[in-house]
């Protein structure tokens, strides 16, 4: 019963801080189920337009009204990278692969988001189209069997979900964010989810001394995530 009180305690802090009507749960729900997708969007540094959440004061375009609460706009084709086109002379396997992996990520995180945030299982039919989205990479841009492909989107959950535990302050940033105004920008959620999360003066001194060895011409990302001993302020690349 006492944790119970203390979800629903942290909601209605939302709302307080938001300074929303307690009927607005299911802008609130789309607001951190948007906020997912955009942060991981964000955190890997792939492209898209902006993020937004359609309310009475920002409604939907009309070929979305009814189908769409909310959205991050991008183009899984057009902002393809060269290395990820098999057509391309610049394909790589293993990079085109890790660029898949991170947008189904991407399209898990929504749901998981507002799971974690409703604190139980989001009904199945939200992110309908995120799981339209995830099946499509998987048959006809990665061609994973289908004998593997419950396993490996099960893989990508948890890797997904871990993410979020990591990332939740930011997540939850950008959500409040997008209450308040309804549309972010890509240089807004950035802001968002590269800014300080007002960590201890403890940690401050500690990640202060674990930086000292680090080169400033150093752009070698592999060597400063494996380092050992450093504490990794945000999740390493995947």
């Amino acid at each position: 019963m006492e944790n119970i009180a203390y979800h629903e305690a942290g909601h209605a802090v939302m709302y307080a801080l938001c300074d929303l009507p307690f009927d607005s749960m299911e802008e609130t729900l789309t607001a951190f189920h948007e906020a997912g997708h955009a942060v991981l969007y964000a955190l890997w540094d792939l492209p898209f337009d902006s993020v937004e959440v359609f309310t009475d004061k920002h409604p939907a375009p009309p070929e979305l009204k009814g189908d769409y609460a909310g959205l991050v706009r991008s183009d899984l084709m057009r902002d393809c990278p060269n290395f990820a086109m098999p057509w391309s002379p610049d394909f790589r396997i293993d990079r085109a692969h890790q660029h898949w992996e991170r947008l189904i990520c991407v399209s898990l995180a929504g749901q998981l988001a507002e799971s974690r945030y409703l604190g139980h299982s989001a009904p199945k039919f939200v992110g309908r189209h995120d799981q339209r989205d995830i099946r499509y990479i998987c048959r006809h841009l990665m061609g994973c069997p289908a004998s593997i492909l419950t396993d490996f989107i099960a893989g990508l959950r948890l890797r997904t979900v871990k993410l979020l535990d990591r990332m939740w302050s930011a997540v939850t940033a950008v959500a409040v964010t997008l209450l308040n105004q309804a549309s972010l920008t890509r240089a807004e959620v950035r802001a968002l989810v590269r800014a300080p999360r007002t960590p201890s003066v403890r940690k401050c001194a500690k990640r202060r001394s674990e930086i000292t060895w680090m080169k400033p011409e150093s752009t070698n990302c592999v060597e400063l995530w494996t380092r050992p001993g450093l504490r990794k302020p945000w999740p390493a690349p995947c």
